[in-house]
């Protein structure tokens, strides 16, 4: 299952590195919306990485923050 093939996947998506500017929008987050510390990491990336659609089944299904609409894939 984690063959040549499984790893060369990850070539099809990119990465962002955790930097100063992704804490700090964190850190706003947290405080303006209650979130946890890894959720807010995870919203802030995806704010600064230009993500529309962000999808997760703990966050709040409908919630849009700056441009980033919380999508639950199981609903």
């Amino acid at each position: 299952m984690y063959g040549v093939e499984f790893v060369a996947n990850y070539q099809r998506y990119s990465v962002i590195p955790l930097d100063q500017s992704i804490l700090l929008q964190a850190s706003e987050i947290r405080q303006r919306h209650s979130f946890s510390f890894w959720d807010s990491l995870i919203v802030a990336s995806a704010i600064l990485s230009g993500v529309d659609v962000l999808y997760s089944e703990d966050m709040q299904a409908g919630f849009e923050i700056e441009g980033v609409r919380i999508v639950n894939p199981f609903s």
